[in-house]
């Protein structure tokens, strides 16, 4: 069985360097491709190089990076570079490392797309960073924001292409491994697991998943909007999303997810005028703060998020059947998470009224219809 999933409308790519974030759509049809608006800038080239040499202030121009990058200098820039370090190995991490105290890193048309896709590596982990129209794909999550050593995560991401994220079908489970998954890896567009400041606008969410043990069960079309899925050709099988599914669909898990994991409080929010496509669990999740032990929460109780933008984001492509009344919720909180300055809600279905509406290439709703927002009690 083949399923093709196609574009429709708000699709207005600029030309040459008329990029305006959040009105242009950030396109990206594979490396190289001249039709690229975000990316490694098409028809420059690139020398190859295995690692750099930071200093204070650095810039890096037009490289294939083939290692791991550790930031340990502030104001390093990349532009134009292309970083393919792959990993197999036990633990988590970035192909690029932002976890130490420099600050101030940019990454300006750049792709972040590991030669041999691995089931524990970010594209960009840490915090203290821009990412400005460049890629992350075939990554278990897009990025992983974490700042250990305060409480302030300070994160722009705006004008990037994110997504067709590698899904892995047992995530390399066993129980000697951390953060495994027996259902396949849970892939997030971005999971925010600590620190304030985190700012999304104008980028492009691609939610269908990359099967890395299968790549022919799910193939982009060459749009890099649509997908095709087919099914019948191995065990380990994305599928199209049935009512009330399982993660083992072609739509990522969240295209963003926010909740306090780790070191210090998750808040202050923002995230505008993206394009979100093919999303399966949620489009925008943000959960209570809860972790154990943890500063500000203690060991008990949950601590309100009241501090959430979410304004003007398009939803289109295939989305998850939830079943009943609304069927549908591209954003999803709990009762203890203030949007828009919309506080205290109850355990509920309500219609957006701050501009998230569906696209025409949803098949879910008309387009332009509001989409609706799905509360639920802390847990």
């Amino acid at each position: 069985m083949v399923i093709s999933i196609k574009v429709g409308r708000r699709f207005d790519p600029a030309v040459g360097d008329g990029f305006v974030v959040g009105t242009t759509r950030p396109v990206w049809k594979g490396t190289g491709n001249a039709a690229n608006n975000v990316g490694c800038i098409p028809g420059v080239s690139r020398a190859t190089v295995a690692s750099v040499t930071q200093s204070p202030g650095a810039t890096f121009n037009d490289l294939n990076i083939t290692g791991q990058v550790v930031i340990t200098a502030s104001n390093q820039t990349f532009h134009n570079c292309r970083f393919t370090y792959s990993y197999s190995g036990n633990s988590g991490g970035g192909m690029v490392d932002c976890q130490g105290t420099a600050t101030g890193t940019v990454f300006d048309r750049c792709e972040f797309e590991p030669a041999t896709p691995g089931d524990r590596y970010n594209g960009i982990y840490g915090s203290d960073f821009t990412a400005r129209r460049t890629v992350i794909t075939k990554t278990v999550d897009g990025i992983g924001i974490y700042n250990p050593n305060d409480s302030v995560a300070d994160v722009l991401v705006e004008g990037c292409w994110i997504g067709y994220l590698a899904w892995f079908n047992d995530d390399g489970y066993a129980a000697s491994r951390a953060n495994s998954h027996s259902d396949g890896s849970h892939n997030d567009g971005t999971q925010h697991g600590s620190g304030v400041n985190v700012t999304y606008r104008g980028n492009f969410f691609q939610g269908a998943k990359y099967n890395a043990t299968n790549p022919g069960n799910c193939v982009l079309d060459p749009d890099g909007v649509g997908y095709t899925l087919a099914t019948g050709n191995g065990v380990d099988e994305l599928i199209a999303a049935p009512i009330n599914t399982s993660n083992k669909t072609a739509g990522v898990a969240q295209i963003y997810l926010a909740q306090h994991s780790a070191y210090f409080h998750v808040g202050n929010i923002s995230f505008t005028d993206n394009w979100c496509w093919n999303i399966g669990n949620a489009g925008f999740k943000v959960i209570s703060n809860r972790a154990a032990s943890v500063s500000p929460e203690g060991s008990s109780g949950f601590s309100a998020i009241t501090d959430v933008e979410f304004k003007r984001n398009i939803f289109g492509g295939t989305a998850r059947d939830y079943g009943g009344t609304y069927k549908y919720y591209p954003g999803r909180f709990d009762t203890n998470i203030t949007v828009n300055g919309n506080s205290g809600r109850s355990v509920g279905a309500y219609a957006d009224t701050d501009g998230n509406v569906w696209d025409a290439a949803a098949a879910v709703a008309s387009p332009g219809t509001a989409i609706y927002l799905r509360y639920d009690a802390p847990a």
